[in-house]
């Protein structure tokens, strides 16, 4: 049987090789988007990290070819009627127990309103170990204290979507 695994695994490399992919993100897709002040940036699928009965999180990474940002989309989140603040920078912990923090970079509502993001930027020194490790979980504030969110889904999201960024034509 664990011949046969290599087999099929020698086979999926052979293939995506020949049609010019890597296994590794052969299903990857980086969007380009221009702002309205000319800034390019890149953004990877938004994925789901978490869910229960009351909580969601999902969030992709987006660059700008020169740093790297975390977009986080919890639900719920705070009303833009309550006028919250958020201040607080973002606690991820890896599945190496390593916690590092992210520096909140920006905070907005859109689509009228009705979703919210919150922009984490990544320390440029720790890319290497979200590279290679997986995220166990992340400790976010939205105003009212943090919440941390164990990650069921995607755990692998982070890395592989900079792996993609590093892996496409444009090299980020």
């Amino acid at each position: 049987m664990e011949n046969v695994n290599k087999s099929m695994g020698r086979l999926l490399f052979l293939i995506c090789a020949l049609l010019g992919g890597n296994p590794a993100t052969a299903q990857c897709n980086v969007v380009e988007k221009v702002l309205p002040d000319g800034t390019m940036y890149y953004h990877a699928e938004t994925l789901l990290f978490y869910k229960t009965k009351d909580f969601q999180l999902s969030g992709n990474l987006v660059t700008d070819k020169e740093h790297y940002f975390l977009s986080l989309k919890p639900l719920p989140f705070p009303e833009k009627s309550k006028n919250i603040k958020i201040k607080s920078d973002l606690v991820i912990t890896l599945t190496n127990n390593t916690a590092y923090t992210l520096k909140l970079f920006d905070t907005y509502y859109y689509d009228k309103d009705s979703s919210f993001a919150a922009v984490y930027m990544f320390d440029a020194k720790n890319l290497p170990d979200f590279r290679t490790h997986e995220v166990k979980e992340v400790k976010l504030d939205l105003g009212e204290g943090f919440n941390n969110y164990i990650f069921r889904l995607h755990k692998e999201a982070l890395r592989e979507q900079l792996d993609c960024f590093k892996n496409t034509k444009n090299k980020f």
